[in-house]
């Protein structure tokens, strides 16, 4: 009897995992502005998420070290909904590239809250004792 009530209990909890809010993201528009900011409309449904964001050129990947002139709702907790807004600096980021509407393309990955991306914190503060 015990074993049939832990066995029930396995079989709930594993089900309510296997059905439980997973967060989809969907790309509504990309714009470069006059400024040369490229801004990243999207939506974000099913769950809160962690949202990390990939420019590819051409369907490769231009690398993180090019995307860190980045502010908005991406790399850090984004709650659920519409219009959610990044705006990256391109010309600040990536400067001397060019950017065609054809060639590039924006991906976006949003990351369960108990499945984030590694990061790493650095204090750059500097003492003088």
């Amino acid at each position: 009897m015990k074993t049939n009530v832990l066995l029930m209990v396995v079989c709930l909890v594993a089900g309510a995992v296997a059905f439980a809010d997973v967060p989809a993201v969907a790309v509504t528009s990309v714009v470069q502005n006059d400024d040369e900011s490229v801004e990243v409309v999207y939506s974000l449904t099913g769950a809160d998420a962690v949202v990390t964001m990939d420019v590819l050129q051409n369907g490769v990947s231009i690398g993180d070290g090019a995307l860190w002139a980045v502010e908005g709702d991406v790399n850090r907790k984004v709650t659920a909904g519409d219009g959610r807004k990044i705006v990256w600096r391109p010309d600040v980021s990536w400067p001397g590239h060019k950017l065609t509407e054809t060639a590039v393309s924006v991906k976006l990955r949003a990351w369960p809250l108990d499945d984030t991306p590694d990061y790493l914190v650095v204090d750059l503060a500097t003492t003088t004792d």
